[in-house]
């Protein structure tokens, strides 16, 4: 199961892994409105951007999500007009300043985005401004609802699976299930057995592809080849620290580690023994650092985690699965 944002430091915190069934395997996903956004979701915001004299705004974490044939941003870079927007009220005032054309803001998310568009259409009615509309793809789960409505407490929640199991998004899935387990293959041959996949079978196959975690397929440091990387020059290349300082990360000094090691011991024991301490090199803002110690020089991992750009890849990444991604204290970075 692919979850995301933070959800599971939530399934952790609150003791749900227990519950759930040892062949679950939770993977850190993406999170946000992409993950949930359906195929024909795109299809249609690609539709209404073709449209003459329509203005599609949306958030930019949808200009690339792929739809059957096209994305918003390969429309916009054909011509038509596609704005990104960092709130519904900026396509309120784009519809406000362009009276002649239709503008159209792609509403994504769940029921916490919902209010904030709720309450731009209202606006929008109070402005009188009729070019004005929102394409509703929100994803909602109304037996959760219900459930959390009626006060419901310690029992199964069985009509979601099975209300899941009957709904268009299941079938949608369902055939494009081995989309990412092809794309291993590269992108020409993934491309060729995908589209053979949707082509010749419909999305019917009768086999099912699974990936393995990112995190199993790590070698040890002895079956590879130690990788040369030349010195950044300072004019073209640079060295870590040096890009995190122009990403404008900010985190107070002193403040707790956001960065949980499950146990101590594991970094030295099991990474550095076997991976040749592999949080260094895949970070890539020099959160890691292996230091030597004492007269003895004793090896240990020091985190810098005001340095971190909250990428995750460490939570996802790490071979042993030791590392553990909280939001940092007062969400700063």
């Amino acid at each position: 199961m692919e979850v995301c944002g933070t959800h599971t430091v939530a399934i952790a915190r609150n003791g749900l892994r227990d519950v759930m069934p040892p062949s679950i395997t939770l993977l850190s996903g993406p999170g946000c409105p992409v993950c949930v956004t359906a195929n024909r979701d795109i299809d249609t915001a690609v539709e209404y951007a073709r449209r003459p004299g329509t203005i599609v705004t949306t958030f930019g974490d949808m200009m690339k999500v792929p739809g059957s044939s096209s994305s918003l941003a390969r429309e916009k870079a054909d011509g038509h007009d596609v704005r990104i927007v960092y709130s519904p009220l900026d396509a309120l005032d784009i519809a406000e300043k362009n009276p002649d054309s239709q503008v159209v803001f792609i509403g994504v998310g769940f029921e916490t985005t919902v209010p904030v568009i709720g309450s731009t259409i209202k606006q929008a009615a109070a402005r009188g401004l009729e070019n004005f509309s929102v394409f509703s793809a929100h994803k909602t789960v109304p037996a959760a609802l219900e459930a959390l409505a009626a006060n419901r407490q310690r029992d199964a929640l069985t009509a979601f699976p099975a209300a899941f199991q009957r709904s268009w998004l299941h079938e949608e899935l369902h055939k494009t299930r081995n989309f990412k387990p092809y794309m291993k293959h590269g992108l020409w041959m993934g491309s060729l057995l995908f589209g053979i996949d949707q082509k010749l079978f419909g999305g019917k196959t009768p086999w099912t592809l699974h990936n393995t975690a990112d995190h199993d397929k790590l070698k040890p440091a002895t079956e590879c080849a130690k990788i040369d990387y030349p010195k950044p020059d300072g004019k073209l290349t640079f060295d870590r620290l040096s890009s995190v300082f122009l990403s404008n990360t900010n985190h107070e000094e002193e403040q707790p580690c956001h960065l949980r090691l499950k146990d101590a011991s594991v970094p030295i024991a099991v990474n550095l023994a076997l991976y040749d301490a592999p949080e260094q090199r895949y970070c890539p803002a020099g959160v890691y650092e292996i230091v030597h110690d004492g007269e003895a020089g004793a090896p240990r991992l020091q985190i810098n985690a005001q340095n971190c750009v909250h990428c995750k890849t460490c939570d996802i990444k790490d071979p042993t699965q030791n590392i553990n991604w909280v939001v940092p204290q007062g969400g700063e970075g």
